[in-house]
């Protein structure tokens, strides 16, 4: 158990840095989208005030997100216990299958609902927004392609 319990640390410290890092992505998106420069690049200034007061608050709430993730994880790294019950969340066969079932029927729901939107925008909005709803549709298969052919070379079943 010693030796699980130290590289869980060690896991633990490392998502840590990643939080932090993207605690510091976010900000710094939220301090470009504040710039004149940025909303001056919108065609009317209240739809430049709306993506900027938009972005405000998804970068808020993230860090709020990120923050809490940070003090649970350093709470866990102080006391063995919440530890040990972090190792047992993150190892837990049943919630792993369960997040794996979510995420691909998710997928494959929003994939069809971003279609779906494709052509509607293309119809009632723009051409543009269409095609670049159909531009990320493309890149999501392009990435699935891949990714199946990699975990079939590469995932035994154990």
């Amino acid at each position: 158990m010693d030796k699980r319990v130290e590289k869980m640390r060690e896991t633990i410290t490392n998502r840590n840095k990643a939080l932090l890092g993207l605690i510091c992505l976010t900000n710094a998106f939220g301090l470009i989208m504040r710039r004149d420069s940025v909303v001056a690049l919108a065609k009317t200034q209240a739809q430049g005030d709306f993506v900027q007061g938009f972005v405000t608050g998804v970068v808020i709430a993230m860090d709020l997100l990120l923050v809490a993730l940070l003090v649970k994880n350093y709470a866990a790294l102080k006391d063995e216990k919440k530890l040990a019950r972090l190792y047992n969340e993150m190892n837990d066969e049943r919630e792993i299958k369960i997040e794996a079932l979510a995420g691909k029927a998710a997928l494959k729901f929003g994939t069809v609902l971003a279609a779906l939107l494709s052509i509607v925008v293309a119809v009632f909005v723009s051409t543009e927004a269409a095609l670049s709803i159909i531009g990320a549709l493309s890149i999501m298969a392009v990435i699935k392609v891949i990714s199946r052919v990699y975990y079939t070379r590469t995932y035994t079943g154990e």
